[in-house]
């Protein structure tokens, strides 16, 4: 009998984002959502990694925002494990540092890693002997995407659903409106008992944001 995934947060970065190690008893792991910045951050993550004796085969990104990719260059160098995030981000993914500069005015360091692959609505991820269907819910970028593992009722939302709260969508290429509708299309009709991994803030659950997020 398979076990179950195991999911190890890590909360990284200026902006104090979610970076997600998750891995099953297959050994194989995957880094959703890699904003590692700082040497102490990257140390963490690889004792964690080795501690559980972990082959990292690929980087999810739910969208390519800064805060949520800082990391990638480091662990392809470690790891050898590309990015995967939906082509639609591109544009972000390729200008991290004029991100920084237009909210920050300066940048930190963020080396790229090769990018093995996009992303397709609904398609089937596999990472050892689970699967994750892919959602997509742009609006807090025009790539957003969310991993679902129907089997443990386990959803990673990236910065589209948090707890009591949804993505901001006032920076380039958010849309309100496509973002409210997204999560009330394809989120907010998952079983409630659903768990919610966000890229930032507290878990939560479908249920406790269709009873209380204002904002749905």
């Amino acid at each position: 009998m398979k076990g179950k995934l195991k999911i190890e947060s890590f909360v990284v970065n200026p902006v104090q984002a979610h970076c997600f190690v998750v891995s099953d008893d297959s050994g194989e792991a995957v880094i959703i959502d890699n904003g590692c910045c700082y040497t102490e951050e990257y140390k963490a993550l690889e004792r964690y990694v080795q501690t559980e004796s972990l082959h990292v085969i690929e980087q999810w990104l739910t969208h390519a925002h800064f805060d949520h990719m800082l990391g990638v260059g480091e662990a392809y160098q470690r790891y050898g494990a590309g990015v995967r995030f939906h082509q639609p981000d591109s544009y972000l993914y390729k200008d991290p540092g004029g991100q920084m500069r237009m909210l920050f005015g300066s940048e930190f360091p963020c080396r790229p890693a090769p990018v093995i692959g996009g992303f397709s609505e609904e398609e089937k991820l596999v990472l050892g002997h689970h699967s994750f269907r892919v959602i997509f819910t742009p609006g807090h970028t025009p790539g957003g995407v969310c991993f679902y593992c129907e089997e443990e009722k386990i959803l990673f939302s990236g910065d589209s659903l948090f707890a009591n709260s949804i993505g901001r969508t006032d920076l380039p290429g958010g849309d309100f409106q496509l973002l409210s509708q997204s999560l009330r299309e394809k989120l907010m009709v998952l079983p409630e008992d659903v768990i919610v991994f966000p890229g930032h803030g507290p878990y939560t659950s479908i249920g406790k944001e269709k009873e209380s997020n204002p904002y749905l």
